[in-house]
Formats: structure tokens, C-alpha cells, sequence
């Protein structure tokens, strides 16, 4: 009965019933901690629960929803213990090191050039044999354990073989070459472009952002779990082209043939190459965009007309008629579009899902509405599309970049030649773009009585007429690459959660306090080498491990790369490695 003592040898009973409880729960967990040890020592480890982002003050529950199933909160995954942390490549010591390997890297000047002839004819080749010598000489560790495969000579792939070959490779891939520098910019470098020149803060030099950043965190970070005798389960394969500025045709399409070949069709679990970075502050919100798509490209248009004394011209030479072309194919751009499909789509996604008060409700409002509201849909499309770069990551670009023509003041040019390049919309194909322009070609044709050859051979309507006509030809046909879809991709949770751990947790002395990296599918309006990778795997994501602030004149004079960023760079790569290793697809 309530409130009455209890029976003294009942009570020691009691005592004894719950001393034995408490040796059995504790003998349970114990248990229990010991399984949950030996499972996280063959596993990585995710972050608690409770470090996941609350819902958005700014949505409805029904919006979270929405947003939630297009844009899901990626966990962070962190290595497992056993190796240094990954911060010990963001101290003062570390950084000397990194300095300096990186640094002689950028002084071997690797420069492609669009025309080079034959490996074994053109000099201007050799400067790669040079750059081999360097990456086994300073990371000895590394490409001693490694196997090292040459490709069409220059082309390097290194394998270091796990011991586990039922786990997919993982395949992560640079190039070794840099665009040219022209001897009429040299001067206006502030450090001269292969100096490998560091000021206390920036490293300067052609290829310290477009790639040797990348190129060298690799080797740093294989090169220090080496040493430590890391022996991975999972194959690791790094391959390095040699012409990736001038489309890779000589390297990595032989470096792709390559590895299908030795691996197999669909053999590797993912492929990381170079591409999309960390954009800070997008309505409060740091974005890592890696890119899971490629546009595609196409170049065309050849004019010939009859020539004759410039003193008794015609009414429109064909420059003239080339120039109108090239006026009416300007004035008639490829629609906006966007598709659930495409990775900028998500990207907006995202965009409204973490954004802060700084997003409009009502462009959020129209984000969420995307897919049902074709009035939302275009109020999003007019505004995305008053930034240039934005506008071409959902729609097909048109540029005249070469256009030839003439010889002489006092003589009618008798061919003209125009390159328009196209670079294709993931919503669109080649010969989308090919029906365009022809449609256009012929109606300026027709209005000069010209005749047109069009890009099919076996199409009709060319007319060798003596005013001559135009011939449509491709150059450099690439189709959109296909997309990799990131629903319920545990690839893609495994690159998404190392880029959350590394630039939230080790990354913080650069990133936004308090704020947390979204990581966000985006598309790449350029071509890179994973162009000849497409038959590897369908996994394919191309991002530098970089915050974009700190990724200075790409391409450009005084290209230039923030070392603390790079160093992030290298600790990204360490731990995405150990990631991969322990990943159970």
C-alpha cells in the first residue's frame, strides 16, 4: 500500500533485483559500444543527428516538403580514426611544404597549343616528360607504391590497387597542361607567370588555379596517407591528361579508351575531375556547386561567293552577306529553358530551400512553383537571365569568334569563312542547333540567290550557282553530357558530406562563421576532360574543392590562388580518399 514501509527482506531483495539490472544493462552496452566500434572501424562516421539544419522559417510545411524531396540535407561524413587529421595541412608548417611543392609544379611551364603536331615530331611535347620526372621526384612515397601506366606517352595514370577487388576504383583525374601564355601579355604579369611566385598569401603563376591547384592536392594528399601507410581497400586511380586546353583529344581520349579497356565499361564507382567550386553569400547561403552536367558544343559556317575588281562591286560582297548572317543569328538566340532534369533546376531548388530573408518571398514563392506555374516559371527564367554567366546554364550560347575573309583591298573576297560556336544546353542536342542555324543560312540564301550545302551530305538544296553559296560544316561536335542523377545517390552523399565536413568543420579559419555549406548539383558551360570518361562510370562530378573568392584570373594574367584555400584543397582530397575507402555501395 502506498506510504507504508516495506518489508525489510523484500527491500534487500529489491536492492539485489536492481544491482543485477544495473551489471546487465551495463554488460549490454557495453556490448552494444563494442559492435557499434567494430562497425565504425570498418565504416565512416557521420555526424550527429542534431547538427541537421532546422526547417526554414521562410516556407510553409508543404514547401519544406517540396523542397526537401528536390534539394535533400546531405549529412557530413568524416574519416575514421586512425590517420592525422586533415587540419594539419592548414598550419604554418604544413603550409611551407605546400608552398613549395606546389610552387616548382607552376615553374614547369606545361602549355598545349590548339595546332601541335605528332608527340614524336614536336618539340614542344617534351616539357611533359619534364613534369613526370617532378611528380615521382617529390612524391616518392606515393608513386613508388603506385603502379604508373603511360598513355600515348604523356598521358600518366597511376593505380594504387586496393586490396578489395570486388569495390569499384575510384578514378580522380587533372591535367597536367596549362593554356599558353602570350608573349605580348608577359609584361603585365605582376610576378612573371611561371615563377611559381608566393607574396605571403597568393601563389601566382599560370596553372596555380586551371589545375595545378588540383593536380598538386591530389599528390599531396596520396603522398601523405602513404606515409603513413595507408593501404586502401578500394583501387584508387589517378590519371592525368596532357591537352585538356586543347580538348584533350591527345591525351584523355586515349587515357579513356585506356582504362575501359584494362577496367572495364561502367567500372569505377565515381570519377571526380575539375569544375564547379564554393560560392559564398547566394542569399546568405555558401553553395559548393559540383557540376553533374557538361553543355555540349559545335562549331560551323563556310561562305563562297564569285570575286572580281573591288572598283565594280555588287550590292553585298560576301562579307557583307556573312556579317548579316552572323547579325540575324545574333538577333535570334536560343529560347530560355528549364527542366526538372536539369541540374541548375535543383541548383534553385537549394537556392529557396536554405536561402535566408535576404530571397525575396515571392522569387522563393516562384522557385517552389517552378514545375506547375508557367508565369512563375518565367518571372524566375527573366530574372535568372540577367546575368550572362547564369543565363547560359539553361540555355544554348552563340558566339562568332573567327571570321576570315579576303586578301587584298582592291579585290571582291571570294570566300569567307565565319567559326560560330556553340555551346548546347543539357535540354538540347546538336542537331537542334544545326536545324536552327540551317533554317536561318537559308533565309539569307535565298534573299542573295545563293545555294546552301547543308550539314548532311545527302541533304538537297545546294545550288552550284556562279553567285556561289554557303557550306554549313561542323567542327568539334560534342553532345550535352549526360547528367548524373544525385536522388538517392549514395555517391553523391559521399562527395556532398566530405565537402560539408572539410569547409565547415576544417575549413572554418576561411568560411562564414555560423554558416553552413549547401551542396547543390550545377552545370559547367565549358568542356573539360570528362568528355572521353563518359563510359567509366555514371557517376561523374567535376568541382574544385575551392572557395571561388580565393580562384583569382583563370586563364588570365596575374592568375593567381590564395595558398590557405589550396590548403583546404589538399584536405579535402585526404579526406575524401579515406571517405571512399570505407563507403559500402
Amino acid at each position: 500500500m502506498r506510504g507504508l514501509p516495506e518489508d525489510p527482506e523484500r527491500q534487500t531483495q529489491h536492492q539485489k533485483h536492481r544491482s543485477w539490472v544495473k551489471k546487465a544493462t551495463a554488460a549490454f552496452f557495453f556490448v552494444v559500444l563494442v559492435m557499434i566500434g567494430i562497425t565504425l572501424a570498418e565504416s565512416c562516421f557521420l555526424t550527429p543527428a542534431s547538427n541537421r539544419r532546422q526547417k526554414s522559417s521562410h516556407l510553409s510545411p508543404e514547401e519544406e516538403a517540396l523542397l526537401r524531396s528536390r534539394c535533400p540535407y546531405m549529412e557530413k561524413i568524416v574519416p575514421q580514426p586512425g590517420f592525422e587529421n586533415s587540419t594539419v595541412f592548414l598550419g604554418d608548417e604544413y603550409k611551407k611544404h605546400s608552398v613549395k611543392v606546389w610552387g616548382d609544379m607552376i615553374r614547369i611551364p606545361t602549355q598545349s597549343y590548339d595546332l601541335m603536331g605528332p608527340i614524336d615530331e614536336d618539340p614542344r611535347w617534351q616539357i611533359f616528360a619534364e613534369f613526370e620526372k617532378y611528380l615521382n621526384a617529390t612524391f616518392p612515397v606515393f608513386t613508388e607504391r603506385a603502379e604508373l601506366e603511360h598513355v600515348n606517352t604523356y598521358g600518366l595514370v597511376y593505380i594504387l590497387t586496393g586490396s578489395d577487388l570486388s569495390k569499384k576504383p575510384i578514378l580522380l583525374t587533372g591535367h597536367q597542361d596549362v593554356v599558353p601564355v602570350p608573349d605580348n601579355t608577359v609584361s603585365r604579369w605582376t610576378h612573371p607567370p611561371f615563377s611559381g611566385h608566393f607574396d605571403g598569401q597568393y601563389m601566382w603563376g599560370r596553372g596555380s588555379a586551371d589545375c595545378k591547384n588540383t593536380v598538386s592536392a591530389i599528390f599531396e594528399a596520396l603522398e601523405s596517407l602513404c606515409s603513413q601507410d595507408f593501404h586502401p581497400k578500394r583501387t584508387v586511380v589517378v590519371a592525368l591528361g596532357f591537352d585538356e586546353e586543347a580538348s584533350g583529344y591527345v591525351g584523355a581520349r586515349n587515357i579513356g579508351k585506356y582504362l575501359e579497356n584494362r577496367f572495364g565499361r561502367d567500372s569505377f564507382l565515381m570519377l571526380l575531375d575539375e569544375g564547379g567550386a564554393i560560392v559564398e553569400d547566394v542569399y546568405g547561403v555558401d553553395l559548393a556547386l559540383p557540376d553533374t552536367g557538361e553543355k555540349g558544343r559545335v562549331n560551323v559556317v563556310d561562305l563562297e561567293t564569285t570575286g572580281g575588281h573591288s572598283s565594280v562591286p555588287p550590292p553585298h560582297t560576301s562579307v557583307g552577306i556573312m556579317s548579316e548572317l552572323i547579325t540575324t543569328l545574333e538577333s535570334s538566340p536560343f529560347p530560355l529553358q528549364l527542366e526538372p532534369s536539369s541540374p541548375f533546376y535543383t541548383q534553385l531548388q537549394c537556392m529557396a530551400r536554405f536561402s535566408n530573408s535576404s530571397m525575396p518571398n515571392s522569387l522563393r514563392a516562384d522557385i517552389v512553383s517552378l514545375a506547375k506555374d508557367p508565369e512563375a516559371k518565367n518571372r524566375v527564367l527573366e530574372l535568372q537571365s540577367r546575368d550572362l554567366y547564369t543565363k547560359y546554364l539553361f540555355s544554348t550560347s552563340q558566339a562568332a569568334d573567327i571570321f576570315d575573309g579576303g586578301s587584298k583591298s582592291n579585290a571582291l573576297p571570294e570566300q569567307v569563312s565565319a567559326q560560330i560556336n556553340y555551346r548546347i544546353d543539357v535540354g538540347s542536342s546538336v542537331k537542334e542547333v544545326q536545324d536552327k542555324v540551317e533554317g536561318i543560312v537559308r533565309q539569307i540564301a535565298h534573299k542573295y540567290g545563293l545555294g546552301v550545302k547543308g550539314f548532311s551530305a545527302y541533304q538537297q538544296g545546294f545550288d552550284p550557282i556562279p553567285k556561289g553559296g554557303f557550306t554549313l560544316s561542323v567542327t568539334d561536335a560534342l553532345e550535352p553530357a549526360p547528367v548524373t542523377d544525385v536522388t538517392e545517390n549514395p555517391t553523391w552523399a559521399l562527395l556532398a558530406g566530405t565537402i560539408r565536413h572539410v569547409f565547415e568543420d576544417d575549413g572554418s579559419v576561411l568560411g562564414s562563421a555560423n554558416r553552413e555549406i549547401v551542396v547543390s548539383p550545377s552545370l559547367t558551360t565549358a568542356n573539360t576532360d570528362t568528355r572521353h570518361y563518359w563510359d567509366l562510370t555514371p557517376n561523374i562530378y567535376r568541382f574544385n574543392p575551392v572557395r571561388m573568392n580565393y580562384f583569382v584570373n583563370i586563364h588570365a594574367v596575374d592568375e593567381h590562388v590564395l595558398v590557405d584555400a589550396h590548403l583546404e584543397t589538399v584536405a579535402f582530397y585526404y579526406d575524401f580518399v579515406q571517405n571512399a575507402d570505407c563507403f559500402d555501395e
